[in-house]
């Protein structure tokens, strides 16, 4: 299968049921839109609620990169504390303070049962649905090879492997930006920090392209998860008997305490790990490349004064966040903007919502490569589980864009790209095919 055909599939089998958006009746109604300084997490009390609280079903499949958007700010404008009938029920955070103060408080909201809405498996994914102290023992040793000094050390080969990519597509004047460029960046890079040989690279890029065509809850996925650990721990076993200077070998050796140390604990480390390094960066740097092509004038402000890419990537970070929706759990009954949470309860913390909040980001559908504020998105998420592979993959997205406005310049569509709505377990979103023409500089 092709990887078209596999993003094809992916589109179609994202979600499991559809669902439009409804009242809920049945369910406490929602509290009308209150102040900032009404939305701090408190003590459980009862709250005085008004209307009907508004349902946003991520596995909607009416929801399109179009309209997407736009029903996140009708959702945080009537209901900023929604609550879902489906999957068992649920309640969607669109605020920005409600969603950051949600992610930074784990001893109330816990990852441990899992990430997606429905669960993808029963098998947890280390790091994303471990709670402290666990979660930090594991973090603690990925920590080495991925931070800011680790990040620097790698932007020289990093440089080397996008100039690479740009050669072989430049005197063509014409390219898909994600077959030819997003795709094979971040699994090149995964897969050199990784110690992974073109073989098993290739092997990763197919398994997350299946894993994605799955929607969360699926038998499918459970069982594509299944054969993918299969091949992670063959891995794992060859590097505990031909150590080598790379990650796995890291983890192979590294001392977990009273953690589990074991081949299939690896495997799966490993799996989360090269998933999260490899479909979101695509689907990130896709979008970044398709604003640009839809916006001359920012491409050539960035071509005129590279020192700004940084900016710029903090900011398209905000408006094109790869991964919308992730679960915690209420751990015990609390309140999120003066809505009664039980404990037990599901709370999707929305990273694509909140980083469009007009309160915390003004006029927030529009670029702005000098806003004051573009880092304090949530793109990578926030406190104990923000994204361990930020820096490297900040690093990558940096230098994939200044490395290819400085070598192509201008360019411009040449056919219609291909860009998702919400898909997959995680509710990821951006572009899946982006051609393009332009005249080397």
């Amino acid at each position: 299968m092709s990887n078209r055909d596999r993003r094809r599939t992916r589109r179609n089998r994202r979600r499991s049921t559809s669902h439009a958006i409804m009242n809920d009746p049945g369910h406490p109604t929602c509290q009308e839109p209150t102040t900032p300084g009404g939305r701090a997490m408190t003590t459980s009390a009862e709250p005085t609620r008004s209307g009907p609280a508004e349902e946003f079903d991520p596995h909607d499949p009416s929801i399109t990169a179009e309209n997407l958007h736009t029903r996140y700010d009708s959702v945080r404008s009537r209901c900023p504390v929604s609550h879902g009938s489906n999957h068992g029920g649920y309640w969607l955070l669109t605020r920005y303070a409600d969603v950051r103060s949600v992610a930074l408080n784990s001893a109330t909201f816990s990852s441990a049962k899992g990430v997606f809405l429905p669960a993808i498996s029963e098998r947890r994914l280390p790091l994303l649905e471990m709670d402290d102290p666990e979660h930090q023992t594991y973090r603690k040793i990925l920590a080495r090879t991925f931070n800011a000094v680790t990040a620097r050390k790698w932007a020289p080969r990093i440089s080397e492997i996008v100039n690479g990519l740009v050669d072989d597509f430049i005197d063509d004047g014409r390219a898909d930006l994600i077959s030819q460029f997003a795709e094979p960046l971040p699994l090149t890079v995964i897969g050199e920090v990784f110690g992974l040989s073109p073989e098993d690279r290739t092997r990763v890029r197919n398994d997350a392209f299946e894993f994605l065509a799955c929607a969360s809850g699926s038998p499918d996925a459970a069982l594509a998860l299944d054969r993918m650990l299969g091949r992670w721990e063959e891995l794992v076993e060859r590097r505990r008997q031909q150590p080598a200077d790379d990650l796995i070998t890291t983890l192979v050796q590294a001392d977990f305490g009273e953690w589990d140390g074991s081949t299939a604990m690896i495997a799966r480390i490993m799996f989360t790990l090269s998933f999260g390094g490899h479909d979101t960066t695509i689907l990130v740097l896709g979008s970044m490349m398709l604003h640009l092509a839809r916006n001359p004038d920012q491409r050539r402000e960035l071509i005129g004064d590279p020192e700004l890419i940084p900016s710029a990537v903090d900011e398209l970070l905000r408006l094109y966040a790869p991964l919308h929706n992730f679960r915690r759990d209420a751990t015990a009954d609390t309140t999120i903007a003066e809505t009664a949470i039980k404990a037990g309860e599901p709370v999707l913390l929305g990273w694509g919502a909140a980083n469009r909040d007009p309160e915390k980001f003004p006029n927030p559908h529009r670029a702005d490569f000098t806003r004051a504020n573009a880092r304090e998105h949530v793109t990578f998420g926030a406190g104990t589980h923000a994204c361990i592979g930020q820096y490297l993959a900040k690093t990558e997205l940096q230098t994939a864009l200044r490395i290819l406005l400085d070598r192509i310049g201008e360019y411009e569509l040449d056919g219609e790209p291909t860009v998702t709505g919400l898909t997959g377990g995680g509710h990821h979103h951006g572009v899946e095919r982006l051609p393009v023409r332009f005249t080397p500089r």
